[in-house]
């Protein structure tokens, strides 16, 4: 290998150490429940309800707006939209806020109507869930919902006794990542075209 077929190697690998995506913070939340009806997908959205009340409208902040989800959906990633993250990010930066990332889901029958609920449980509001706050405010540029899994059974536990009745079980996870600015290979590139003239 010559120098310059080195130089240039490196000045990649910093190139793709730089641009890489940072991690700054992640919750994976399981959860599961029946209904009474018949299905093999729901109407889900994921979102921040703040001050644990989704279920007020005006305090729904939607990662995930309510879509039609079955097992086909199983390994998307969904991003949050600009105006969105904003919104979250600013939510995070108030320390008097008392917020829930979860799940709206909505349940349709035709012998009962519809069923609307919203994932609140203590485990999910901040700061329970064990997240720096702080710091996801400060250097969070994308949030993303990750459906890790999702499954029904009908009739499942079902206990009416009368097979109207579905149980399901699903897994997601929140990423909150920070997307490094471009612009890297503008510094590296002078640099390798110098050492070159250089030999």
């Amino acid at each position: 290998m010559n120098k310059r077929t080195a130089i240039a190697i490196i000045s990649l690998a910093c190139l793709s150490t730089a641009n890489a995506e940072t991690l700054v913070g992640s919750l994976t939340v399981n959860t599961s429940g029946g209904a009474r009806a018949v299905f093999e997908s729901l109407t889900l959205g994921w979102g921040l309800w703040i001050d644990g009340m989704g279920e007020l409208p005006e305090n729904r902040l939607f990662i995930v707006p309510d879509s039609e989800i079955g097992v086909a959906h199983v390994g998307t990633t969904w991003t949050a939209d600009s105006a969105v993250t904003t919104k979250i990010l600013e939510q995070f930066a108030d320390d008097d806020s008392i917020d829930a990332l979860g799940h709206h889901s909505i349940i349709q029958s035709q012998q009962f109507g519809d069923f609307e609920s919203y994932s609140e449980t203590p485990e999910w509001i901040f700061p329970n869930v064990g997240l720096d706050l702080e710091q996801l405010a400060s250097q969070t540029d994308e949030i993303r919902l990750t459906l890790l899994s999702f499954s029904t059974e009908s009739p499942g536990d079902d206990p009416w006794g009368d097979g109207f009745w579905t149980d399901w079980q699903m897994q997601y996870r929140f990423d909150f990542v920070t997307i490094p600015s471009p612009g890297t290979f503008i510094i590296l590139a002078p640099l390798l075209a110098t050492t070159r003239r250089r030999r």
